[in-house]
């Protein structure tokens, strides 16, 4: 039998449970068949480990990092994931009923064939997850960030979605009776032949949404947004329902648009006097004509494509404005969808970029010192020249960035992914890098690592010359 300190062997680790271990000495070991029930793993870094066929039955894994770890068909009932991060990982037909994964990072799981009935993920970072063919019943959603999710055939029977961000999720043939998904952003969602009898979609954003087939018997839309890409079943009609229309001289008058995003929309001669939209993204909308007396508008994002009406200075918006040189520094951009924006030399420095989508963003000598980018997504970013120096960047996606001559000097580095990263004469003093994945990322000479740090041991490659 595996001595009590270490992790056990393939052999070794049929119906072996742990008594007094060193959390540490489990990353990357496999835990196949592992008795864990109950054990107190809180905090414990456990990515790349292999949980397959183990029981984690009410385990406590409160802040625990399980990125890209195997835990196909793992019983995880009544676990305690709050606060966790699965990035990546397998969770294919795994047992999550009542399951606590509050705020959990599960951007990217397979999760075919879960079992989730009654789990808790409010506020859960569940992008482009794969859950086709899971079971959702009752379960909480709320406020979930579930963009670009894989939901088809989902069991879904009175599941909490209200105010769950879905934006270009496939939900097909999705059974999803009986379901709250009030306020739920569904804006280019797929719910094709979808069953949502009696389910409650008021104020829901229907806008570019695809409901065709769906049985909506006694299902409620009153307040709904939809558009002229909205695509319903011939016998519903959603303005007789009680939704609004989003679209070019419509009478929206105290309509409340709070975080929604209008980019691109056409809102001009439109009535919106009383509205709310504080926090909407307007980049590129055209508000040409429109009446916007007593609207309320702090927090929203525009850029030089927005079209106000004559009047309105956009100096004078209490918005930020998203281009080149911006002054942004303390903007609160939670969650904001920034990906492919151009914002080179901006202020950003001490912003809040929590969860911010900035995928292929260019952000060449921009100010990001002391800015906030937990669980912020960078993925292919341009990031050359940047000023990072004491950024949080815990659980940051940088995969395949371009950090050349950026400057990370005492930047917090946690469960951060530089994989092929560009890091040549980049500043990575003063950073903790044990628990960084730099698999493949570039180095030179000029790059600069913390006392002790050999870029080999971690996998990255030196920086060949033509490449």
């Amino acid at each position: 039998m595996a001595d009590a300190q270490t992790a056990p062997t393939r052999s070794e680790s049929r119906g072996w449970r742990p008594r007094d271990f060193d959390p540490a000495t489990l990353r990357g070991a496999d835990l196949g068949g592992v008795d864990l029930r109950k054990q107190n793993l809180s905090g414990a870094v456990l990515s790349d480990t292999n949980f397959g066929g183990a029981d984690l039955h009410g385990c406590n894994l409160v802040s625990a990092n399980l990125a890209l770890s195997n835990l196909s068909g793992v019983n995880l009932d009544h676990a305690f994931l709050t606060d966790g991060y699965l990035h990546g990982a397998n969770l294919r037909y795994a047992k999550l009923r009542g399951t606590l994964l509050t705020r959990a990072v599960l951007r990217g799981c397979i999760m075919q064939g879960a079992d989730l009935h009654g789990a808790e993920l409010t506020d859960a970072s569940v992008e482009w997850v794969d859950l086709e063919g899971a079971y959702l019943t009752a379960t909480d959603l709320r406020h979930a960030h579930l963009m670009g999710a894989k939901m088809r055939d989902a069991q879904m029977h009175a599941t909490d979605m209200r105010g769950a961000r879905m934006d270009g999720v496939n939900l097909q043939r999705a059974m999803m009776w009986e379901a709250f998904l009030g306020k739920a952003r569904l804006h280019g969602a797929d719910l094709t032949e979808a069953y949502i009898q009696a389910a409650d979609l008021r104020a829901a954003d229907l806008r570019g949404a695809d409901m065709t087939g769906v049985d909506f018997y006694r299902a409620r839309f009153e307040g709904a947004l939809y558009d002229a890409e909205t695509k319903t079943p011939e016998e519903l009609d959603l303005r007789v329902a009680g939704a609004r229309l989003i679209g070019p001289g419509e009478d929206l008058r105290g309509i409340d648009l709070r975080g929604v995003d209008l980019r691109r929309a056409d809102l001009h001669e439109t009535n919106l006097e009383g509205a709310d939209l504080r926090n909407a993204d307007l980049r590129d909308t055209d508000l040409r004509g429109a009446m916007l007396k007593g609207i309320k508008v702090r927090g929203i994002l525009y850029d030089d494509a927005t079209r106000f009406p004559g009047l309105v200075r956009p100096d004078k918006v209490p918005g930020y404005r998203i281009a080149p040189h911006a002054s942004l520094a303390a903007a609160n951009l939670k969650w904001a969808d920034l990906r492919e924006s151009h914002l080179q030399e901006a202020d950003l420095s001490q912003a809040d970029l929590s969860g911010a989508y900035m995928d292929g963003a260019y952000l060449d000598n921009v100010d990001l010192s002391g800015a906030t980018l937990y669980n912020a997504s960078l993925r292919g970013a341009i990031l050359d020249g940047a000023n990072m120096q004491s950024a949080f960047l815990h659980g940051t996606m940088l995969r395949g960035a371009s950090m050349r001559h950026a400057n990370l000097h005492g930047a917090f580095v946690l469960w951060v992914d530089l994989t092929e990263a560009d890091l040549r004469n980049a500043d990575l003093s003063g950073t903790v890098l044990a628990e960084a994945r730099l698999h493949r990322a570039v180095y030179n000479p000029g790059t600069k690592f913390p006392p002790g740090f050999h870029p080999g041991d971690a996998g990255m490659r030196p920086y060949v010359e033509g490449e």
